[in-house]
């Protein structure tokens, strides 16, 4: 129980102490670039793109509901 629990408290450490990072640094449009493949680069210093991270949060919030409401639909039609 403990190891799990050490595994939850480390992923939340990374993620808030990149997230702590990346907003001390600069910002802006004119900051990100593009390579040849076409992904999004951050050439000023920051370790993750947040937008990216926020698109990707609202399509698993979005699946995540979609499943729950079928769920419930099954269970109500059961019973």
């Amino acid at each position: 129980m403990r190891f799990v629990f050490g595994l939850i408290v480390g992923c939340l450490l990374t993620v808030g102490i990149a997230y702590v990072h990346d907003l001390n640094q600069p910002t802006g449009p004119a900051l990100v670039a593009t390579d040849t493949t076409g992904s999004a680069t951050v050439p000023d210093g920051r370790m993750v793109n947040w937008d990216v991270v926020n698109r990707n949060l609202r399509g698993v919030n979005g699946w995540m509901q979609a499943q729950w409401t079928w769920i419930t639909g099954q269970v109500n039609r059961a019973g």
